[in-house]
């Protein structure tokens, strides 16, 4: 199966998000004097088709269940009355799903767990995948532990989509997100806050995942952990000859961390399209932890391409190349290499670099506050390398071809960027929940609101510059002033 067939499985699923029928449907309302007083009680008794719904109080961790399953056309929602408000807190895990299928998680907040926060997998069954779960605007925060205990762990799942979540604070030797032997994964437009050592990692014979439209922040080690080090028992498949293969990350920005960017035994991986400000050591690492030649290929076969990447004086060295790799099969092509505190510097890599610019300041919005839009005169716009598999920028704009270089596409104001057209005036803003849930609009008149996939989603009038709350547009927005020139009223 090509990736783009696991591509166009996934968007069904996301389609699926919105049953076609529920006719057996029921709500099983948890909490405080509610029907069911645990999640536990609830996922005892839960069917395809139903809607457990957490109360917006603090609930006790802990649950586990095993054998859920829904159906494409009736998955099973667990899904909180307030994100901000409906809290699992402490146990082992927030939660702890075995061997589930057409699941959905979403709208609630999980912290203060001693293990990991929430667990998803296959009960241990290596050939039997969990399957088709999706997690939505959840949070995940706060571990009560300082090893190896991550905020989302996932073992043994495959078609699954992760977007518009919080990952913060996690345990200084855990992830954000860890994945074993998963497969045919979506991350995107989710926050990454101060974890510890990585925000993604991805191993254990994980496979076609893609990682576009997230904010990463200080995340570590490796914010990207792509491969590791895995026991050989844990493996998925059993006989996978790589820790990671087949990723797609692109349209991603990046701030800090030790490195941004780690290959690590894997093989395929292809680093298209991101923005990368300040990595503390290395912008990039090539190494290999999994080492037998007899099964494992050396970490190769790789591309970074297409990105822009600021440093500064505390950066030790571009690249980073270990033992044991085959750092001279890697494809580095049409990067921009800016250093603000030595423009001249040049990036040391092991193989020779093509259609790349060091020592140009790229002419984004603001390097201080690390904005990576462009400006028009930016020499990034147009000149990098197409690749099939762009969609659309962090903004969730359609890249241009051939695409600009970094995680955004030149925001031309003389159009809008899907669903209709129309004069405009020299307003349009981007959105994303990354910076609070209200927004400062500079001028007044009638504002058109799109998703990141160019969807209508309302028009608003306003008679005076104001803030607005958006709690209730998706996290990352889209919004064109329609008017006639000058901001004044039509």
């Amino acid at each position: 199966m090509t990736l783009l067939r696991h591509l166009g499985c996934l968007a069904g699923l996301m389609i699926l998000a919105v049953p076609m029928s529920r006719v057996s449907a029921r709500e099983l309302p948890v909490g405080p004097a509610q029907m069911y007083t645990t999640l536990s009680s609830a996922l005892a008794v839960v069917q395809a088709g139903d809607t457990i719904v957490l109360s917006a109080d603090v609930h006790s961790g802990g649950a586990f269940a095993s054998n859920v399953h829904g159906l494409p056309d009736a998955p099973i929602v667990i899904r909180g009355v307030d994100m901000d408000r409906t809290i699992i807190r402490g146990g082992t895990s927030a939660m702890q799903l075995s061997s589930i299928s057409w699941v959905i998680l979403e709208n609630f907040t999980v912290e203060g767990q001693t293990g990991n926060g929430i667990n998803i997998d296959d009960g241990g069954s290596i050939t039997q995948p969990s399957h088709h779960v999706t997690v939505r605007q959840v949070r995940c925060r706060e571990m009560n532990a300082t090893g190896n205990n991550d905020l989302l762990k996932l073992s043994g799942l495959d078609t699954f989509v992760i977007e518009q979540c919080v990952f913060e604070n996690g345990a200084a030797g855990g992830s954000g997100a860890d994945l074993v032997g998963c497969h045919e994964g979506v991350f995107r437009e989710n926050t990454f806050t101060a974890l510890g050592s990585n925000a993604i990692q991805a191993k254990g014979g994980t496979s076609h995942i893609v990682i576009t439209q997230n904010l990463f922040t200080n995340c570590g080690q490796r914010a990207l952990n792509l491969g590791g080090s895995t026991g050989l028992q844990f493996f998925r498949p059993a006989d996978a000859t790589y820790e990671a293969a087949d990723i797609q990350v692109h349209a991603n920005v990046f701030i800090g961390s030790v490195a941004p960017i780690a290959y690590v035994g894997s093989t395929r991986v292809e680093v298209v399209n991101n923005t990368i400000f300040f990595p503390q050591r290395w912008a990039l690492r090539i190494l290999q932890e999994t080492v037998d030649i007899t099964r494992f290929v050396p970490c190769g076969d790789n591309t970074f391409a297409n990105n822009l990447i600021v440093t500064d004086g505390s950066m030790v060295t571009h690249c980073n190349v270990g033992a044991n790799t085959d750092a001279e099969s890697f494809r580095f092509q049409t990067n921009w290499w800016y250093d603000v505190d030595n423009p001249t510097r040049t990036p040391s890599l092991p193989v020779t670099e093509t259609g790349s610019v060091s020592g140009q300041d790229p002419q984004i919005q603001s390097i201080v506050n690390r904005d990576g839009r462009l400006v028009a005169q930016s020499p990034l716009r147009g000149a990098g390398t197409s690749f099939g598999f762009l969609t659309t920028d962090a903004s969730g704009r359609a890249w241009s071809q051939p695409p600009s270089i970094g995680a955004f596409e030149y925001a031309s104001t003389s159009s809008v960027t899907a669903g209709e057209s129309g004069p405009v005036d020299n307003h349009v803003v981007l959105f994303s929940r990354m910076s609070g849930n209200a927004l400062v609009l500079p001028s007044f008149g009638q504002w058109t609101v799109y998703d990141v996939s160019g969807r209508l989603l309302e028009r608003v009038q306003y008679d005076q510059p104001m803030v607005v709350l958006t709690e209730h547009w998706p996290a990352v927005t889209i919004l064109v002033k329609q008017g006639t020139g000058n901001g004044d009223k039509p």
